[in-house]
């Protein structure tokens, strides 16, 4: 919706020939210099910021996830204690539990 309406230039040619969408900056710029937006495309931006979100906070999970691994992993693991102490964090093991349940099962659904 937003690709349609906002799209400009190379970035509508690249929406009609290949699909292209409008990258999500583009298309937060497009809305806030628009004077009248319309809710639904208000809508549509909200969407695609809380998808971005969701993706890039799953990947931080994945990314400390992996990072505790490596860290309890060593020859001489480092104590969780000491790894919440770096972090500021009491409660990494718990967090690193649930980490672990999270990404096991996103992995098994990973094509």
């Amino acid at each position: 919706m937003l690709t349609d309406y906002y799209a400009s230039g190379p970035a509508a040619l690249a929406w009609r020939e290949r699909g292209e969408l409008l990258p999500l900056e583009d298309a937060l710029a497009a809305v806030r210099s628009d004077p009248n937006p319309t809710p639904d495309a208000a809508i549509a931006l909200v969407t695609l910021t809380i998808e971005r979100t969701r993706q890039i906070l799953h990947q931080l999970d994945r990314d400390e996830y992996e990072a505790l691994t490596v860290a309890r992993s060593l020859p001489k693991p480092v104590s969780w204690a000491e790894l919440g102490a770096a972090v500021g964090l009491s409660a990494l093991h718990q967090q690193y539990a649930r980490q672990q349940l999270f990404v096991t099962r996103s992995y098994r659904r990973a094509p």
